[in-house]
């Protein structure tokens, strides 16, 4: 198995507040990189799953989002 298989097979195995949590820095890492399309896509997902611990942070990056594209 090399590292990107360990990784992946780590990453199954999380608990979903550790997945939410790197959704939210993945989608915060879109958003510092210019990439505003794809960062608003990530940032509206974790916004929409009421369960998620991140869905405010998520909310926030959403409206930092719009505020960069003005």
């Amino acid at each position: 198995m090399d590292a990107k298989q360990h990784s992946s097979a780590c990453a199954a195995r999380a608990p979903a507040k550790l997945k939410a949590l790197y959704a939210n820095q993945q989608a915060a890492a879109l958003l510092h990189g210019g990439d505003f399309v794809a960062a608003r896509r990530e940032f509206h997902a974790i916004a929409a799953t009421s369960d998620l611990p991140m869905r405010a942070w998520a909310m926030l990056g959403s409206c930092a989002d719009r505020q960069a594209n003005w």
